[in-house]
């Protein structure tokens, strides 16, 4: 069997890496450059601003609606034939934008997209369950998360270059797109697959062995949702990953419309928090691994980042924002990865479970991104105050704070406390 075979130790990390050069693409550089296109984009196809909208959320509608099931699904099935699949089928998407000639098959292509990329997602997470154990969970999360800002910081200071060197934005998603199937292909010939049970994150078990061995969906999901440890991490990516996607969207709007600051310069000042992100994704969380904890990290990184975001906002500095931006990327690179290996390692999780839990945590996110995200644009337009954004983003970066700090700490070096 594939599984038994021996593998050299170092290989484990060249599929790390691919599998996070599949992060980089289509999470970091595609939605990112989506985002700058799409003015552009909207104004040729002659879209209305609702129009616009519509193709803007429909790729995290579709993410929103699947990903749960997505991640149950990666517990009893391939986990790299899941990957290559999603990804086989985000770069089709992408592909088709190039050739998409009115609204309804772009907004298809962001949807279908969205479909495919709720499999990935958690995939990425569950992977590293599958090859790294519990001294090396927290820095693989984050370097997994890295390259997503990678993407996005190429894509932000990229974009336009590469999208004018190839004749256009319909180019620039072609291009993508074949980016997307190579490395997808290299993925099939290199990655190789591995069983829950054979995970290499073991956790000590909660249930009887009987219970575990060949468990059905429910029992999976029962298992993930059957604590209040769990349940407090959960909620806390409802708070932190909403006030991160407020946060990205009231930046800009503060920067441009509320300082008068023009987009060029505003976007080199938001292209710091990417910077910042990628050195606390990598570095932070090797600490975290190095000292055997966890929870601090993650802790001061939520604090950190929530009130350095006020200051950003309300401090009317470019070069004092621009340092705020940079201190709050990184110290986001500490949190973003902490909820989900606090939960990866729990009893009732680990390498058996980690595609449930992921989608479970991953759906409560995106729903926290939809309240906060709309919270935001709700006292925007009741009060016209954009500094209401860092008030929104800081309170939703404390409360996640405050709750990861009830739960123990799982790394190699903490306390053990009976579940």
């Amino acid at each position: 069997m594939e599984t038994k075979k021996v593998l050299p130790d170092y290989f484990k990390w060249v599929m790390l890496f691919i599998a996070a050069l599949v992060n980089g693409i289509l999470l970091g550089y595609q939605s990112s450059s989506l985002a700058i296109l799409m003015p552009q984009i909207s104004e040729e196809m002659g879209w209305t601003p609702l129009q616009m909208s519509n193709v803007m959320s429909a790729q995290g509608l579709g993410t929103t609606f699947l990903i749960l099931f997505a991640g149950m699904l990666l517990d009893k099935f391939s986990t790299k034939w899941l990957i290559a699949i999603s990804t086989i089928i985000c770069g089709a998407m992408i592909f088709a934008r190039g050739y998409a000639q009115d609204f309804t098959m772009y907004f298809a292509s962001m949807i279908i997209f969205g479909l495919s990329a709720a499999i990935y997602q958690p995939a990425l997470p569950r992977l590293n369950t599958l090859w790294f154990d519990k001294k090396d969970t927290y820095k693989t999360n984050g370097m997994m998360v890295a390259l997503a800002s990678v993407g996005s910081l190429l894509a932000n200071t990229f974009t336009v270059q590469i999208t004018n060197a190839l004749g256009g934005w319909r180019q620039q998603f072609i291009a993508t797109g074949i980016v997307c199937f190579i490395v997808a292909l290299l993925w099939i010939v290199i990655a190789k697959d591995r069983k829950p049970e054979d995970a290499a994150l073991v956790v000590e078990k909660k249930e009887p062995a009987e219970k575990v061995e060949k468990p059905s969906l429910m029992q999976n999901i029962k298992a993930v949702c059957s604590t209040k440890i769990a349940w407090i991490l959960i909620v806390s990516e409802f708070f932190s990953y909403g006030a991160q996607r407020c946060f990205v969207l009231y930046g800009a709007t503060t920067l441009i419309k509320g300082w008068g600051i023009d987009r060029a310069a505003a976007g080199q000042i938001i292209a710091l928090s990417n910077a910042g992100s990628i050195v606390g994704l990598v570095l932070i969380p090797i600490i975290g691994d190095f000292i055997g904890k966890r929870k601090p990290m993650v802790v001061g990184g939520w604090l950190i980042r929530g009130v350095f975001a006020i200051i950003a906002v309300m401090c009317k500095d470019p070069m004092i924002a621009a340092g705020c931006f940079f201190v709050s990327g990184m110290a986001a690179g500490a949190g973003i990865p902490g909820a989900r290996t606090l939960l990866l390692e729990q009893g009732n999780v680990g390498g058996l479970r980690a595609g449930t839990a992921m989608g479970v945590l991953m759906l409560f996110g995106r729903l926290g991104e939809v309240v906060l995200s709309n919270l935001y644009g709700m006292f925007l337009s009741a009060s016209g105050n954009y500094l209401l954004g860092g008030a929104l983003s800081f309170i939703g970066f404390l409360v996640a704070a405050v709750m990861i700090m009830t739960v123990p700490d799982t790394g190699t070096k903490a306390k053990k406390v009976k579940a």
